[in-house]
């Protein structure tokens, strides 16, 4: 299962549960099982984020292929002024 680390700011969404390991095949599916297991994380809310992907990150995941050791973080993402 791919390990799901949130930021800090989500935790209020996930009832304090900083990390937890998700089976999923690729973003959409990981993103939409995170909407499911915690309702205040909707996709509107989980698109002001970035993610990286066992290191790499990506602005905009969506069909992106997850490993079953994958590490997934979620990252806010910077808006210029």
């Amino acid at each position: 299962m791919a390990r799901v680390i949130f930021h800090p700011e989500q935790v209020s969404h996930t009832n304090g549960v900083k990390e937890v390991d998700v089976a999923a095949g690729n973003c959409r599916e990981l993103i939409n099982k995170l909407s499911m297991l915690y309702t205040g994380l909707t996709e509107a809310e989980l698109s002001a984020y970035m993610v990286s992907i066992d290191g790499v990150i990506i602005n905009s995941p969506f069909l992106e292929k997850l490993n079953p050791e994958s590490e997934f973080v979620f990252i806010r993402k910077i808006v210029a002024g």
